[in-house]
């Protein structure tokens, strides 16, 4: 019976063993690997962005990369940065914030203003609250729907703005 225990601790370990460095490993050759400087790329204004200043960045769920700079916002398309103008329907002034959607869009805070759109474009999103088009301070996502706050914290429920408390927290 001791042989039986001794055997099956011992096979036991070898295979804890075996996963322990298969798992390992791999991780450990990454960590080699992206210390190469050639895998890292610095980019400046001469790619397309707006700025040598990046404030924010995200992903969207198709791997677009967007950037929030001083004077303005940008889309990496893989080869070079893709600047986002006026006439795109977004103002050239430094975002505050830049937050992805579940659609691969972004909302984008300027100048007190959500904007929302892509690579094709964006569109003011008026906030009107007791008839006052209202300057927003901050925006997030929550559940797949927009908190935002002004002098108050408001969500937007289905299109519609929702109350939530009457001081800023």
């Amino acid at each position: 019976m001791k042989k039986f225990i001794k055997q099956n601790t011992s096979s036991k370990i070898i295979i804890f063993t075996a996963i322990f460095l298969s798992l390992n490993f791999p991780s450990l050759a990454q960590l080699t690997t992206l210390n190469e400087s050639w895998r890292w790329v610095q980019f400046t204004t001469d790619d397309g962005l707006p700025s040598n200043r990046v404030l924010n960045m995200t992903e969207t769920k198709n791997g677009t990369v967007w950037v929030a700079t001083e004077f303005g916002a940008a889309w990496y398309n893989g080869f070079y940065w893709q600047r986002i103008s006026e006439k795109d329907g977004l103002p050239e002034r430094r975002p505050l914030s830049i937050i992805p959607d579940e659609n691969d869009s972004v909302y984008i805070l300027v100048s007190g203003h959500i904007y929302y759109g892509g690579q094709n474009g964006f569109r003011k999103i008026p906030i009107i609250i007791n008839g006052i088009d209202v300057n927003v301070n901050s925006i997030a996502l929550c559940e797949n729907e927009l908190l935002l706050t002004t002098n108050y914290i408001y969500f937007i429920i289905l299109q519609q703005v929702i109350f939530i408390t009457t001081k800023l927290i």
